[in-house]
């Protein structure tokens, strides 16, 4: 039976986990799949009727660059590995074709992640009450939330994250499973998306030159996990062949993204005023940290330093880069306020500051957060999929210019993408759209011929004025809260012959 002095924290603990269940799960289908996440679920619906994630389904096509681009000449998608797709495919197999259903996978993913930070927190410090505030940082991290409830690889390469820093830990405490757990976490993280497991190589290329001294045994481990992990990704290289289309290369502004990602770190999850934490507690010759821990710690901060080197070199910027060094960052985070700090008061002060902290954004996150999924939100795209479903008739033809993947997953109708048609259609679309219902892009409206329109009626259709991209998962861009005014969006709807 756990001691006394224990169960205060054991309580604690699951009061978070509570509220991390709430906060990852309530309301998960509050608002529609947005682009990316429409995708993703798409392209599982079509692994549970073909066994692949064709991009051809016989009605619509699933395209963003064009087809033979992003697929091949089989209509496979090969943009992108395929692990989220897959997971949320099982999770329509159990769950049934909804919002909720193709969130539930990544959101439980989430919940699973926190559960694995607490596990390796407690391995790592052996305190209940650094897992205490390890876990309440992380579940209550405004970013790690609004991806982690989307339909995509986000919250998958965050829990491969944890699983690589445990692999880590248990190298330095001399366990040769770590390397497995290595191999394991990069092959994870290379199948939802390749340049996240690249830009964890170099760190673990260079640990063990670092440590080679105390460590001389991490050479033979760090390179056993490599060629794993190498032999597993070969499977997609030789069959993907993303050279083809990768837009990669040392890009010319890496310092400003550089500038951006580490700003982002700062304002979101660990203000880096802390790091001069260590070198104050050395000057004023405080306790040190066991070796082993010291080492784990320094090699994740290792981590997180080439890992924004690499990730500032790679197209964005996207903060969901960044995102799987948060479970790092605040395992770390927290020890230090225990190790560095002491007082108890000043700790619960300080834990409650970071919790609202959003620097010179004034912003209230946690509690703009909650309130966005206990309110009802409706958006453009929401209007648009309530008008088709009242006017239209399925297998019906919608021209648009835009892939407009949440009407595809919503709809039983055929959205032609205008973009990437080098000729009219044949037949004349049933409905032509003036402007994208769920585009990100900033697309022009589109302005039918006169001769076209002849055989047209104009539709005006009330819509909130949401913006564009507010269902992107950063918080620069997310919309948390319904427009406060409509417009009217013009659908063209073909006149009967």
């Amino acid at each position: 039976m756990p001691a006394a002095k224990n169960l205060p924290w054991l309580a604690a603990l699951a009061a978070i986990f509570a509220l991390g269940a709430f906060l990852l799960f309530h309301n998960l289908d509050g608002r529609l799949l947005w682009g990316d996440e429409a995708e993703t679920a798409l392209l599982a619906r079509n692994i549970n009727r073909f066994g692949l994630p064709r991009t051809d389904d016989g009605m619509n096509v699933i395209s963003v660059q064009g087809p033979g681009v992003d697929s091949n000449a089989r209509h496979i998608w090969t943009w992108a590995p395929w692990l989220p797709e897959y997971a949320a495919a099982l999770g329509f197999r159990l769950l049934g074709y909804s919002t909720w259903s193709a969130r539930f996978p990544f959101a439980l993913v989430g919940f699973l992640a926190g559960a694995y930070l607490a596990f390796l927190t407690f391995r790592v410090y052996r305190e209940l009450r650094v897992v205490c505030v390890a876990a309440f940082l992380f579940f209550t991290c405004e970013l790690f939330l609004l991806h982690a409830r989307q339909c995509r690889y986000y919250a998958i390469t965050v829990l491969a994250q944890i699983m690589l820093a445990h692999g880590v830990y248990l190298l330095l405490e001399r366990e040769r499973r770590g390397a497995w757990l290595i191999s394991l976490a990069l092959m994870v993280q290379f199948y939802c998306n390749f340049l996240i497991a690249g830009a964890n190589l170099p760190a673990l290329a260079l640990l063990p030159f670092l440590r080679r001294r105390s460590r001389p045994e991490l050479l033979k481990s760090t390179v056993a996990a490599g060629a794993v992990f190498a032999a597993l990704a070969l499977p997609w290289l030789a069959y993907a062949r993303p050279w083809r289309h990768s837009q990669t290369g040392v890009a010319a502004n890496l310092w400003p993204k550089l500038i951006f990602y580490a700003g982002g770190i700062n304002l979101h999850v660990f203000p880096l005023v802390f790091l001069f934490l260590p070198l104050a507690a050395f000057l004023l010759k405080r306790e040190r940290p066991d070796e082993n821990t010291s080492c784990w710690e320094q090699a994740c901060l290792l981590c997180a330093g080439t890992y924004l080197l690499v990730m500032s070199a790679m197209p964005g910027p996207f903060l969901r880069y960044v995102l799987p060094l948060a479970p790092l960052l605040t395992m770390i985070l927290s020890a230090w306020l225990f190790r560095y700090v002491r007082n108890g008061i000043a700790i619960a002060a300080l834990t409650l500051f970071l919790v609202v902290y959003n620097g010179p954004s004034l912003r209230w996150p946690l509690t703009d957060y909650i309130r966005s999924i206990t309110r009802p939100y409706h958006d453009r795209t929401e209007a648009v999929v309530d008008f088709f479903r009242r006017s239209a008739l399925p297998g019906q033809t919608v021209l648009v210019m835009d892939p407009e993947f949440p009407l595809q997953f919503y709809l039983p109708l055929r959205i032609m993408d205008g973009r990437l048609r080098n000729a009219p259609p044949r037949e004349a679309p049933d409905w032509i759209m003036s402007e994208s219902a769920s585009g990100v892009l900033d697309i022009a409206p589109l302005k039918p011929s006169a001769e076209l329109l002849k055989g047209y009626e104009a539709i005006r259709v009330s819509v909130p004025r949401s913006r564009r991209g507010g269902g992107i998962p950063e918080p620069r861009f997310y919309e948390f809260f319904t427009a406060g005014e409509n417009y009217y969006l013009t659908v063209y709807k073909r006149k009967p012959a």
